[in-house]
């Protein structure tokens, strides 16, 4: 059995790692070993052996596998490009597969493995998420301008009513925390949700539309959910062209791009302007 040792807090951080235990079995044939209890992404896992610290600690280190499902690690990268030849990453679980060295289908979308049955899919529901993760709330800037972000993840008054007048007719319901901006004309369901109803709300919907956030790492567990996100945080600058801190042009699942890499490049992105930049789309079109 191998151990399974990551460092995850975030909705999205666990999310992301959630389909691994299944590729190490498809390799191996066993499950693997968790002893992180606040993984509540593990709960509903078939594949996934819940373990003590104490434990854990008798793993030798052939037998642990750290995983890291950013493309931070130089090493991590150069074993996806010479795998696949591509510098755009299929998914996080694909990367995390590669650079491990499991020769093993995985599955391209997190697993969470609740509901038991798909939910059922409600046609023209849309449900919405407008504020991602307060960074001031932990005393950091509220945006991170070393990765070219000038805006705070929260959708504006102008995002919201071309959602608003695109989706006429639509049932709209919105997810999130109780203190997320709000949505006019959209159900509030605000505060009100688990983490596995949240899932199963979004499950149920034939179109999610919401910021870089936890929220849209549990839209893509859906792969009939059409999933449009909306990157509040970058400039018209940083979406256009190379810079400093952007080697290559912006492309979600770039793995020599750090905050890209987190983005699934099976979706539809859109920038907060009034036209299409590089590979997102003006909001009017959301």
């Amino acid at each position: 059995m191998k151990l399974l040792n990551f460092q995850c807090n975030a909705i999205g951080d666990q999310i992301s790692v959630s389909g691994m235990p299944e590729a190490v079995f498809l390799a191996t044939g066993e499950k693997v070993a968790v002893c992180n209890d606040s993984m509540w992404v593990f709960d509903h896992n078939p594949y996934v052996t819940r373990i003590s610290k104490e434990e854990a600690a008798a793993f030798a280190p052939e037998d642990v596998y750290f995983i890291v499902p950013d493309c931070a690690f130089q090493e991590h990268r150069d074993a996806y490009w010479k795998t696949h030849q591509a510098a755009v990453i299929a998914s996080q679980t694909d990367f995390m597969v590669t650079y491990l060295g499991l020769a093993a289908p995985a599955s391209r979308l997190p697993r969470l493995y609740y509901p038991a049955t798909v939910p059922t899919l409600v046609a023209n529901r849309i449900v919405i998420h407008t504020t991602g993760s307060d960074r001031a709330r932990i005393g950091e800037a509220p945006f991170r301008a070393q990765n070219g972000e000038d805006h705070i993840r929260v959708m504006t008054p102008e995002v919201m009513q071309a959602i608003a007048e695109n989706y006429q007719g639509w049932e709209m319901l919105q997810i999130g925390a109780a203190d997320d901006v709000p949505m006019p004309g959209a159900t509030d369901l605000r505060g009100k949700l688990s983490i596995w109803e949240t899932a199963e709300t979004i499950g149920s919907a034939s179109r999610f539309v919401g910021v870089n956030s936890g929220p849209m790492h549990l839209a893509n567990a859906f792969p009939r959910v059409d999933k449009r996100i909306v990157l509040m945080e970058f400039s018209r600058e940083y979406l256009a062209s190379k810079s400093a801190v952007q080697p290559t042009p912006f492309r979600p699942g770039d793995i020599y791009n750090y905050v890209a890499s987190w983005l699934d490049p099976a979706n539809r992105h859109f920038n907060r302007f009034d036209c299409d930049i590089g590979v997102t789309h003006r909001i009017a079109d959301i």
